[in-house]
């Protein structure tokens, strides 16, 4: 046992101390269509107008102030990518493509639905139509314009950006190097038939796949018995990693030898305690550059914990906010609470921007994770909230 008591403090400040404890990464070049999740280290600026050219929205004719009734003459014909130059006078147009440069003179496009052909070089306007169907030049953006800031979080749309503007290699945040510990003699890995007293591990998968989520191939060194030497052993690694994830032996039982050998290993333990349920022994610790987070062993423990600490803590790293980080949704039914001292986020889903509970027996039910959207905090104190009621909520 580590014997040291530490201070409970609450998941705000706990919040806090985790954006603040991992240095800010520096920046890598990569190219744009292998940018998806990466967070922007440099801000992406238009390198023309857009349109660059007063552009036909439509298939039709190009022409000057139409009128219901008029004969037009068609001197010409201008495809999309073609560079041809015309003088449009009064009554006469140019067929005319979508995405073809309109000519300077013209300040309507009729569209092909809406004219009667009289012969190849002769057109009837039935109907002008409501709009001029012309695309202003930069109506879009403006040379220069910024489109993307940095630590904007890159998006498939904003990869369609970056290729309409020539950005072929950008500047993003490195990710930063993470590993997996999960501790625990219990535990077998899932191809292992557990004996009686034995469980799967699961831990390690889910925080696998949730870093994977968001880009982070990290390392897992495999299950780590509950025994000093193994520990110890395992903590010397930790220098080569941006930030360690410890899942189980950080509680005060007598095999949760994690927070002493942190300690042991010259890392300053910032909190171990957090006003909030699950996760009530999570832990942070830092040695200079490198930072240990310790979560809990129970399943839907570390998995809350790593949503509300864990992710924001490598998205500020990295330059950002986490997505939909601040979500305030009403309950879409009463939810009866136990009374208790400490927040408790509890699984829901989220059907039509309301929230509704998830069947839920405590932080060992893994299967309540399989229907759940996210996780809504119930204050301290309350034992039920009202349907209608706001709280606070987080996406997984």
């Amino acid at each position: 046992m580590n014997g040291k008591i530490y201070q409970m403090i609450s998941l705000q400040a706990a919040y806090k101390h985790c954006l603040a404890a991992m240095k800010p990464m520096s920046a890598e070049k990569i190219r744009f269509d292998s940018s998806l999740g990466r967070v922007l280290a440099q801000d992406i600026r238009a390198k023309r107008d857009m349109p660059p050219f007063n552009k036909a929205a439509v298939d039709g004719y190009a022409c000057i102030a139409p009128v219901a009734g008029q004969k037009l003459s068609v001197i010409g014909q201008i495809a999309a990518g073609s560079h041809k130059h015309f003088d449009i006078e009064a009554g006469e147009a140019v067929s005319i493509m979508t995405g073809a440069p309109v000519p300077k003179d013209a300040d309507w496009v009729v569209m092909k639905e809406d004219i009667e052909q009289i012969s190849e070089k002769e057109i009837v306007i039935n109907r002008p139509g409501r709009k001029s169907n012309i695309a202003i030049q930069g109506e879009d953006y403006k040379n220069e314009e910024k489109l993307l800031p940095a630590g904007a979080i890159i998006r498939p749309q904003h990869i369609g950006l970056m290729a309409a503007e020539g950005y072929v290699e950008i500047q993003v945040s490195k990710l930063p190097r993470v590993q997996i510990v999960t501790t625990g003699s219990e535990l077998v890995e899932p191809d292992k038939t557990p004996k009686a007293s034995q469980i799967r591990n699961s831990n390690a998968w889910q925080l696998k796949a949730q870093l994977q989520a968001i880009g982070i191939q990290a390392d897992y060194s495999g299950i780590v018995a509950d025994d000093k030497a193994s520990l110890k052993k395992v903590m010397q690694s930790c220098s080569n990693y941006d930030l360690s994830i410890f899942t189980g032996g950080v509680s005060m039982g007598d095999f949760d030898f994690v927070p002493k050998l942190i300690q042991d290993a010259a890392y300053e333990i910032i909190f171990h305690k957090i006003s909030v349920k699950p996760g009530k022994p999570t832990l942070l610790a830092k040695k200079g550059n490198s930072v240990i987070l310790g979560l809990p062993g129970n399943p839907i423990s570390g998995f809350i914990q790593f949503i509300l600490l864990g992710k924001p803590m490598i998205y500020a790293a990295c330059g950002t906010k986490i997505p939909d980080e601040n979500l305030r949704l009403p309950a879409g039914e009463r939810i009866a609470s136990k009374k208790s001292d400490r927040d408790s986020w509890i699984p829901v889903k989220f059907i039509k921007n309301e929230l509704f509970p998830v069947k839920y027996n405590g932080s060992g039910h893994l299967a309540a994770l399989s229907e759940t959207d996210g996780f809504a905090c119930v204050p301290a104190e309350k034992i039920s909230i009202e349907k209608g009621e706001y709280l606070h909520a987080r996406s997984i």
